[in-house]
């Protein structure tokens, strides 16, 4: 059966592989079709006549070559659908095929299921006779045991009998007779179980024997399942491959007659619309024939009486008439050009004259606007030197500030003994220590507080222990008069050393005192420094002010000078002859110009 199986899987394989073959060729026929092209523009309609209609010729073609074009249109359909019914055979072909292999798939998948059963039930076959191979495996263990218990007992036996007395013969006799049976029985048994051990070796044989052909059925079976599950994979996918194929061929045919059967369409209107293209060239050449006649006769009767208007007795032909027009036009334009001329004699005269009006005309506009912006130059000059007047003042100010400021420096340095030049950077430095001596100050002070507090509360105590050491002088002993005297000397010698320090500590504070002063002007000095940079800046601000102006200034005496010039120039001057100054009119130039 699985042979059988195999044989009809490679059939099957040899089948699908012819199939392309005959796929790609059915293919290299309908690339041989000719795109859908037309010379023509064609709109959405439904009939052929508003089909017709709605086409617009590009290039004439004759009936001719479109009944040509007819005829391989029709033979290609003819071959497409005899491509197409082969195509169509195919796959009923393959649709037989496909439905016996499905009608065999049931079959298979039966096969498989026993199959698999019946490798279930070999395994479980396998493990039932390893279970029983374990109990025999065990069964004869325990009869060696048995077997090497007797040995013992016959020797342990044979041992006693050497080490018995002959005295007790009649009791070894009985013993021996008892022991002969016991051997005998033993004996016996050892037959047995080694008959035993026999058989089951013999079925352990067997047995094994047993599962090794159970194995290799059971490895067969595999084998025989992978490969029915291959050919049930390959058969599906060979079924998939050729329906996918067949439903692209049939999409392509399709396509390609719905393609032609457009052709054909625009081909039978195309036809309709030649003839009627042609019936109306035929009805337009008609039509020309006869306009050409009447315009032929409308030539003549045109050049008769155009001979008739010249005074010509030559004959009515084109090149006499034209050379009559020719003749009156180069008569026409000599008399023109003699008079254009005269009149251009005119006219240079007046065009001076008319000329030397405007220029005069210009000067004098020229010279009232030189006038106006002479005067708001002037109005913008006197704006200047109040500016400037200003400037000078708030300079004035800024020198005078700065000067007091000098002072109060010097003044600042020579209270702080600070050698100070162009940078402030030491007396900032020396204010800043008089700052930190301030601090350093006041911590002594309040050291000092506290040391004199500490000082007042000893000499109180003192006073208090001396008045007590009086009283005890007069009542106690020698040795207690001692003792009460060793504490005010110590209390004197603490008092001593807090003076010392009281007095290193207001030496301390007199030289802080003289540094305070200083501390009190830090204030004064940052603000004096930030008054003096923006007097720096305001002093800046004025002199490019001042240079502005002063810009400015040289601006308008140029312009002065530029207008006194120009006045100098349209002075008018002693009257010269007219040919003169018709000859050699003034060069005049405008104050814009200039400027």
């Amino acid at each position: 059966m699985f042979s059988a199986s195999q044989d009809s899987v490679s059939q099957e394989e040899s089948e699908s592989k012819e199939v392309p073959n005959v796929e790609l060729n059915v293919r290299g026929k309908h690339q041989n079709l000719r795109p859908r092209t037309s010379p023509y523009n064609r709109e959405d309609s439904k009939s052929p006549d508003s089909i017709a209609g709605t086409f617009t010729i590009k290039e004439p073609r004759s009936e001719r070559q479109t009944k040509v074009k007819l005829e391989s249109l029709e033979r290609r359909l003819r071959a497409n659908e005899k491509a197409r019914k082969e195509i169509e055979g195919e796959v009923e072909k393959w649709k037989e095929k496909a439905m016996k292999n499905s009608k065999r798939l049931p079959d298979l998948e039966v096969e498989l299921a026993e199959m698999t059963q019946s490798k279930e039930e070999w395994h479980a076959k396998s493990i039932e006779i390893e279970v029983n191979l374990r109990q025999v495996i065990g069964e004869r263990d325990e009869l060696r045991q048995k077997l090497f218990d007797s040995e013992e007992e016959f020797r342990m036996l044979s041992t006693k009998m050497t080490n018995t007395n002959i005295e007790n013969f009649s009791d070894i006799e009985k013993f021996i007779q008892e022991s002969i049976l016991k051997c005998n029985n033993l004996e016996q048994e050892n037959e047995n179980l080694r008959v035993e051990i026999a058989e089951m070796s013999s079925k352990l044989s067997q047995n094994q024997n047993h599962v090794s052909t159970l194995m290799e059925h059971l490895e067969t079976n595999k084998t025989q399942s992978q490969t029915i599950h291959g050919i049930c994979k390959k058969e599906l996918e060979i079924r998939q491959n050729t329906e996918q194929r067949i439903n692209h061929d049939v999409t392509l045919m399709n396509s390609t007659i719905n393609e032609q059967k457009l052709e054909i369409e625009m081909l039978k209107s195309e036809i309709r619309c030649l003839r009627s293209y042609s019936q109306e060239t035929t009805n337009s050449n008609k039509n020309n024939i006869i306009l050409l006649k009447s315009a032929e006769s409308e030539r003549r009767s045109l050049l008769e009486t155009l001979s008739v208007l010249l005074n010509s007795d030559e004959e009515p032909n084109e090149n006499n008439i034209k050379k009559n027009i020719r003749d009156l036009v180069r008569e026409k334009n000599i008399e023109q050009t003699r008079r254009l001329e005269a009149e251009a004699k005119a006219l240079n005269i007046e065009n001076i004259l008319l000329d030397q009006a405007k220029q005069q005309r210009n000067a004098l506009f020229r010279a009232r606007i030189s006038e106006e912006e002479y005067q708001k130059s002037m109005d913008k000059m006197e704006e200047l030197e109040q500016e400037l007047l200003a400037s000078d003042l708030e300079r004035k100010n800024l020198e005078h500030k700065l000067a007091t400021f000098e002072r109060c420096i010097t003044k600042v340095s020579q209270m702080l003994n600070v050698n100070v030049g162009s940078v402030f950077d030491a007396i900032f430095e020396r204010i800043e220590e008089l700052v930190n001596q301030e601090s350093v100050y006041r911590l002594v002070v309040s050291d000092n507080r506290t040391i004199s507090e500490n000082l007042i509360r000893g000499i109180q105590n003192v006073r208090k222990e001396i008045q007590t050491v009086v009283k005890t002088d007069s009542s106690s002993s020698s040795g207690k008069q001692q003792k009460g005297r060793v504490s005010p000397v110590l209390a004197a010698a603490k008092i001593m050393h807090d003076r010392t320090q009281t007095l290193k500590t207001i030496d301390k504070m007199d030289k802080l005192n003289k540094d305070l002063l200083a501390t009190m002007t830090i204030e004064t000095m940052r603000a004096a420094d930030m008054e003096k940079q923006n007097l720096k800046k305001k002093m800046n601000e004025q002199e490019n002010r001042i240079r502005q102006l002063e810009r400015e200034k040289k601006e308008g005496e140029r312009i002065r000078t530029i207008i006194a010039k120009w006045e100098k120039r349209n002075t008018p001057k002693p009257a010269k002859t007219s040919c003169e100054s018709v000859g050699r009119p003034k060069s005049q130039t405008s104050i814009i110009g200039l400027i």
